[in-house]
C-alpha cells in the first residue's frame, strides 16, 4: 500500500514538472479590447486565437499571471459605433511599438470582428518581420523559436501576410445573407379611390437574400383590412391580400448603425369587398383583382447584432384597380395613387 502511495506521489511530481516546463516555455501575447460590446470582444479574441494557434502562440487577457512575459501586448480601441478600430502593438521581441487604424464603415457587420482579428495578426507578423533583416537590432533580438517559425513561414509564402482576406476585401459570409422582415402595423391610403377614400390597415412579411452588400431581391406577402365606409344601402369593407416582388438597394450605412433602403417592385393581389347592408337588403362578398407598383424608402437602425428596426414609407401607383359599383355608382374601390406608412423590422439569418 505504501509503495503504491509513493508511486502516485512520484507520478504527480513528474506531471507537475512537465506542466511547469510547458508553462515556462509558453509563447503568448496579451490582448486588451476596449469596447462596450462584449460579444464583439469575444469574437475578436476567438478570431485572433484561431489565427495564432497554428503557430502555437496563445492569446490571453491583459494582466494574466503567467510564468513568462508576453512576446507582445496588444490593445484594441474601438471607436463609438464600430466605425474604426485602433490596433496598438507593443512588441517585446523587437522592442518597438506599432499602431494601425482600420476603417470599418464599409465592412459588413457580420465580418467586422473577423476583419479586426486578421488585421491585428497581420500587424503582429509585420512587426516580427524585422527579425528577417540583417541588422544589429535584429541580431540582438531574443526571439522564442515559435516567433522565428512564424517569420520563416511568412517568408516561405513570399509575403509577410496572413493568407486570408484583408479588412478591405470584405470576405463573403456563408451566413447572415438572408433577411426576414415584418411590417406591423402597415397603413395604406388611396385618396383618389372614391368619395369616402380608402384606408387599409394590416401587416406584411418579407424575405430578402443579399447577393451583395448593397443589393437583394425580396418577396413579400401582405394582408390588409379596409376600413368600412358608408354606402347607399349600408357599409362596405373587406380585405386585400397580395404578393410582392421587388429589388432592395441599401446604398447607405452610417457606421453600420443606421441605414437607408430603397425598393422598387410590383404587387399582385385581390380585394375581397364585403357589404353589410341595412334591412331589407342582403349582404354580399365580391372579389376583385389588383395590380400595383411599389416604390418605398426604409430608414432603420441596428438593434443588437442581427436586428434592424425603423419606419417605411411608400408610393403605390395602381395599374389595375379594384372597384365595386352599385346601380352604376362607385361605392368602394382601390384606385389611383396610394401612399403607405408602417413600422418595419428585420432579422438577419
Amino acid at each position: 500500500m505504501r509503495a503504491a502511495l509513493w508511486l502516485l506521489v512520484a507520478c504527480w511530481i513528474v506531471c507537475w514538472a512537465q506542466e511547469l516546463r510547458a508553462e515556462q516555455g509558453k509563447t503568448w501575447v496579451s490582448l486588451q479590447v476596449v469596447s462596450d460590446d462584449p460579444e464583439f470582444v469575444t469574437r475578436v479574441t476567438s478570431g485572433l486565437r484561431a489565427g495564432l494557434a497554428r503557430a502555437n502562440i496563445a492569446v490571453l487577457p491583459a494582466g494574466a499571471a503567467e510564468l513568462t512575459a508576453p512576446v507582445a501586448s496588444i490593445r484594441l480601441s474601438v471607436a463609438q459605433g464600430l466605425v474604426s478600430v485602433t490596433i496598438d502593438v507593443a512588441d517585446a521581441v523587437t522592442k518597438k511599438r506599432v499602431i494601425r487604424e482600420i476603417d470599418l464603415k464599409e465592412v459588413p457587420l457580420q465580418d467586422q470582428s473577423f476583419a479586426v482579428a486578421v488585421a491585428t495578426e497581420e500587424l503582429l507578423r509585420a512587426s516580427w518581420a524585422e527579425l528577417a533583416l540583417d541588422t544589429a537590432a535584429a541580431r540582438a533580438a531574443s526571439a522564442p523559436e515559435t516567433v522565428k517559425t512564424v517569420v520563416r513561414r511568412s517568408l516561405s509564402r513570399g509575403a509577410l501576410r496572413v493568407q486570408r482576406p484583408s479588412p478591405n476585401v470584405h470576405p463573403p459570409s456563408p451566413t447572415l445573407k438572408n433577411e426576414v422582415a415584418v411590417e406591423l402595423p402597415a397603413f395604406e391610403y388611396y385618396p383618389a379611390s372614391y368619395v369616402e377614400k380608402a384606408l387599409l390597415i394590416g401587416a406584411s412579411a418579407g424575405y430578402a437574400h443579399w447577393l451583395t452588400q448593397h443589393f437583394a431581391p425580396e418577396a413579400s406577402l401582405g394582408l390588409t383590412s379596409m376600413v368600412p365606409v358608408k354606402a347607399e344601402h349600408g357599409t362596405v369593407g373587406g380585405y386585400t391580400v397580395w404578393l410582392g416582388l421587388k429589388a432592395v438597394f441599401r446604398p447607405l450605412l452610417v457606421g453600420d448603425k443606421y441605414g437607408v433602403d430603397f425598393t422598387a417592385g410590383t404587387r399582385l393581389g385581390a380585394a375581397l369587398f364585403q357589404g353589410e347592408p341595412r334591412s331589407p337588403h342582403q349582404g354580399f362578398t365580391k372579389p376583385r383583382g389588383i395590380w400595383t407598383l411599389e416604390l418605398s424608402t426604409r430608414i432603420h437602425a441596428r438593434l443588437g447584432e442581427r436586428m434592424r428596426v425603423g419606419v417605411r414609407g411608400s408610393l403605390n401607383p395602381v395599374l389595375h384597380g379594384a372597384r365595386l359599383t352599385d346601380s352604376g355608382k362607385t361605392v368602394a374601390g382601390i384606385e389611383g395613387l396610394g401612399v403607405g406608412l408602417g413600422l418595419w423590422g428585420s432579422v438577419l439569418l
